[in-house]
């Protein structure tokens, strides 16, 4: 095996050495300046990235507070008309309360003044009725007396007829 023989030690070492600085060269020049191009373009982009990044960021934020002070406004404006619409739906049922309990005042006074119509009228026809019994009563009472009176009479009359 040459290479083990210490004769070609040599020319292995400059052999060794010439292509390490051919390769290094190689390296250094060629190689190492498109690394550091793709190296130097990649931190770039990655820059650039994170630049648009926070800066969309700061945008997202921006919409959000804006979006939150809408929301907010929104829910103190819906809450105002909330609170209207109730005051107003309060204030008309207690309109229509009221006008409900002017109706029933009316008609439980119209119902009164027709039970006392009817009292009146009842009263009256009972009183009629009753002096109408009463008349008759009376008036029977009186001719049953009659009667009896000229029975009497008749009795009178025919007793003494029969003593003269």
């Amino acid at each position: 095996m040459p290479q083990l023989d210490s004769s070609f030690y040599i020319s292995e070492l400059f052999w060794l050495f010439i292509s390490f600085m051919i390769l290094f060269s190689f390296v250094k020049y060629y190689v190492s300046p498109r690394m550091y191009k793709i190296f130097e373009e990649r931190e770039a982009k990655i820059a650039g990235t994170l630049r648009k990044a926070e800066k969309l960021r700061n945008e997202a934020m921006k919409f959000e507070s804006e979006y939150n002070a809408k929301l907010n406004h929104a829910y103190k404006t819906a809450t105002i008309k909330i609170s209207k619409a109730v005051e107003e739906f309060n204030r008309e049922t207690q309109i229509k309360r009221q006008n409900r309990d002017k109706e029933s005042v009316l008609l439980l006074k119209e119902a009164e003044k027709r039970i006392n119509e009817f009292r009146k009228k009842t009263e009256k026809e009972m009183l009629d009725f009753s002096v109408g019994i009463v008349t008759k009563v009376v008036e029977e009472s009186i001719a049953k007396r009659l009667d009896d009176v000229e029975q009497i009479k008749l009795k009178i009359l025919s007793s003494s007829r029969e003593v003269s």
